[in-house]
């Protein structure tokens, strides 16, 4: 796979001709036009931001693509940055804001990690998807705004609804369309494009820059639990470390399990997450797949942290 070959383009700025992808980009060229609000979900890494631009420049609408991380904030802060404040609303408030709603007037607001919000700021912001009116902290009247809300998290939204996290009437105003987004090891047919994609990134840096047939097929086989942005990361590292030839020991060798806590930690079962919680002897009490929050067997997963290779068939959960 020689990186002086062209790349090709890639459809709405996402790569891949996996099955997935491309039911994926059949949602979007659908969605798009409309008004109705869409939530996406995805692990960590596997391009929810991407989706979110991508429905934006198919819906044609005129205002900007604004994003909030709603994990990211600090609580105290998150009201005024969604609806704006005015100037003395609070200490240090020494000017007017305007808030994400109203920047994005026209266009998008995407709050990405929506499932970090605290349950106590969900009321207002169900009232404002609902009235499209909002009222900026410290102010006495509503100003409407004119947005389409584009949603985007890592968490098991109905589970975090069952456990009392997240508002049940939120989530069916959020849930418009659900795009779900597969994790890289579920569309192990991509990477060999997302590696041509990314390599092309540093080759002018790096001329001369190739990857054999056979060291693709071996990163195809990595679990990538960071999925695209740990391959695009690897790669690079790779790159500019190991090049012009690149191995797939380069690559996937740079790959550590996270650290986990006591109580719980994930682990991969064939191709899948499992979450795992723990009591505080070690003993697995509860395991559920990452994607969706279905029960899995205790047994399965046991067997599967003794064996020497962590494999076992998911058909056997």
């Amino acid at each position: 796979l020689w990186l002086a070959r062209k790349p090709q383009p890639h459809s709405m700025g996402l790569v891949g001709v996996s099955p997935q992808m491309l039911a994926v980009r059949k949602q979007i060229a659908r969605v798009a036009p409309s008004s109705l609000p869409v939530l996406i979900l995805g692990e960590s890494g596997t391009g929810k931001e991407l989706v979110a631009k991508a429905i934006h420049e198919a819906s044609q609408r005129n205002g900007p693509l604004v994003p909030i991380n709603c994990g990211a904030l600090p609580r105290e802060l998150i009201e005024s940055e969604l609806f704006g404040h005015e100037r003395g609303a609070f200490t240090g408030a020494d000017r007017k804001h305007l808030g994400c709603f109203a920047e994005a007037a026209g266009g998008t607001l995407f709050l990405d990690e929506v499932g970090e919000l605290p349950i106590e700021l969900q009321p207002r912001l169900l009232r404002a998807l609902e009235t499209q009116k909002i009222r900026p902290v410290g102010s006495t009247r509503e100003v409407s705004v004119d947005v389409r809300i584009v949603a985007a998290t890592h968490r098991n939204l109905p589970q975090a609804v069952a456990d009392g996290r997240f508002r049940a009437d939120l989530y069916y105003r959020l849930a418009g369309l659900v795009i779900d987004l597969p994790p890289l090891r579920e569309r192990p047919t991509d990477i060999p494009l997302l590696v041509l994609h990314f390599l092309t990134e540093v080759a002018v840096q790096h001329p001369g820059l190739h990857i054999d047939d056979d060291q693709i097929q071996a990163i195809m086989q990595a679990p990538w639990l960071g999925n695209v942005r740990e391959l695009r990361m690897a790669l690079l590292r790779a790159a500019h470390l190991h090049g012009p030839t690149l191995r797939a020991r380069d690559i996937i060798g740079q790959q550590k399990p996270l650290p986990s806590s006591s109580d719980s930690q994930v682990q991969v079962v064939g191709r899948r997450l499992v979450d795992i919680e723990r009591d505080p002897k070690g003993k697995i009490t509860h395991a559920t797949l990452s994607s969706d929050g279905q029960a899995v067997s205790i047994g399965a997963v046991e067997k599967m942290s003794k064996s020497k290779n962590n494999g076992v068939d998911p058909d056997e959960m």
